[in-house]
């Protein structure tokens, strides 16, 4: 699982970030929510609030957000250890490039 986080950054700024889940049905497995949080800004800059709204990790879901956004895997558990059984969560995240190869020309 991943802690609290935003995917866009300074090296490589991102514009949207994708989760994907496909596991095998019945679901064998229990937590792996996507917790995407509010945000709050202080002194210019932003960070994760405590409130946040929790997505369960449906099969075939496609949750698409702002790669600002701070966000967090939450940790799954699998009774039956079986590798089959577990979820599988895709993550994509789709980098700015016009605005980064401004940015490193100068003309931002």
């Amino acid at each position: 699982f991943f802690k609290v986080h935003c995917d866009d950054g300074v090296d490589l700024p991102r514009v949207l970030s994708c989760v994907y889940y496909l596991y095998r049905e019945p679901c064998g497995f229990a937590g792996g929510d996507l917790r995407l949080y509010d945000c709050v800004e202080e002194a210019g800059a932003r960070r994760a609030a405590e409130t946040f709204t929790a997505l369960p990790p449906l099969a075939n879901r496609l949750v698409v957000f702002p790669s600002e956004e701070f966000h967090e895997a939450m940790p799954t558990r699998c009774p039956s250890g079986a590798f089959g059984w577990g979820h599988f969560r895709c993550g994509v995240v789709a980098p700015q490039f016009a605005a980064a190869a401004a940015a490193k020309d100068g003309r931002s």
